[in-house]
C-alpha cells in the first residue's frame, strides 16, 4: 500500500494512468495500491477508507482473472468495487438519477471494456455497474458475487458465470434491472433531479397555474353555453 502525499507524488508514482477522475490506482499483478491523499482529502464524498476498500476490491477481482484466464467486464469490476467501498448518504446521484429518467444509460455491453472520460458520463457508468451489481445482490443475495468470481476464477466463461450464478441470462437481467430502477414518473424524477428545489416548485406552479387555468376557461365556456341555451328556450317560436 503506497499513501501518495501529492497529487505530483501521486502521478509520478502512476504513469500512464489517466488522473483527471482517479483518487487509487490498484495493479493486481504486483499487488500494489496507490492512493492519492491529498486529492482524496479535497473530495466531499470521498474517503480514504472507502477508496481504499474500492482498490482492494480491484485486487480480489485481479487475483480472479489471473487464475482462470477469463476476464470480467470493466462494468462488473467497478461495479462490485463502488459497490464494495459503500458510499457516505449525502453521495449525489442526480446526474445517474437523470440518465435514468431520460432513458439515456448506455448499455451493459458497451461499457465492457472502457468507459467514457467525460466526466459526468463517467460518474454515470459508476453509477449504473454499481445499481445494476446491487440489483443482482438484492434479488439473489450477496452469495451472487462471490459465486461468480469464483466460477470466473475456474475458468467459465463471465456470461456463463452469471447464467450459473443467478439462473438468467445477462440480457434477461439487464432487462429486468432497468424495469426495476425506471420512475413511475419520468418526467418529474427528470424535473426533481435537474433543478433546484427553488426552480422545481417554480416549475410546479406553473404547472398548476396551467391546470387551474384551463379548468376556469372549460368552466366559463359550459356557462355560456348555459346561459345561451336559456335564451333560446325563453325567446318565442317562430
Amino acid at each position: 500500500m503506497v499513501l501518495c502525499g501529492s497529487t505530483d507524488q501521486f502521478r509520478r508514482a502512476t504513469p500512464g494512468v489517466d488522473h483527471r477522475h482517479t483518487l487509487g490506482v490498484a495493479y493486481p499483478a504486483r499487488k500494489v495500491v496507490y492512493l492519492n491523499c491529498e486529492e482524496i482529502e479535497r473530495r466531499r464524498f470521498e474517503s480514504l477508507d472507502i477508496t481504499l476498500r474500492h482498490e482492494l476490491s480491484h485486487l480480489i477481482v485481479g487475483e480472479v482473472v489471473r487464475r482462470g484466464h477469463r476476464r470480467v467486464p470493466l462494468w462488473f469490476d467497478e461495479g462490485v468495487a463502488v459497490w464494495n467501498s459503500g458510499k457516505i448518504p449525502c453521495y449525489d446521484q442526480r446526474d445517474f438519477q437523470r440518465a435514468v429518467a431520460a432513458g439515456r444509460l448506455a448499455p451493459l455491453a458497451r461499457l465492457a471494456d472502457r468507459f467514457p472520460l467525460d466526466v459526468v458520463a463517467r460518474g454515470v457508468a459508476y453509477e449504473q455497474s454499481e445499481s445494476f451489481v446491487r440489483y443482482l445482490v438484492r434479488e439473489h443475495g450477496e452469495r451472487v458475487v462471490r459465486d461468480i468470481l469464483q466460477a470466473a476464477a475456474r475458468g467459465t466463461d463471465f456470461e456463463a458465470a452469471v447464467r450459473e450464478a443467478t439462473g438468467a441470462d445477462l440480457a434477461v437481467l439487464e432487462e429486468r434491472w432497468l424495469r426495476a430502477i425506471r420512475p413511475w414518473w419520468p418526467w418529474a424524477s427528470w424535473i426533481v433531479n435537474t433543478f433546484s428545489l427553488f426552480s422545481t416548485m417554480s416549475v410546479l406552479a406553473l404547472v398548476a397555474f396551467y391546470i387551474y387555468w384551463r379548468r376556469r376557461r372549460r368552466r366559463y365556456q359550459e356557462w355560456e353555453m348555459e346561459e345561451s341555451f336559456r335564451g333560446q328556450e325563453d325567446s318565442p317560436w317562430r
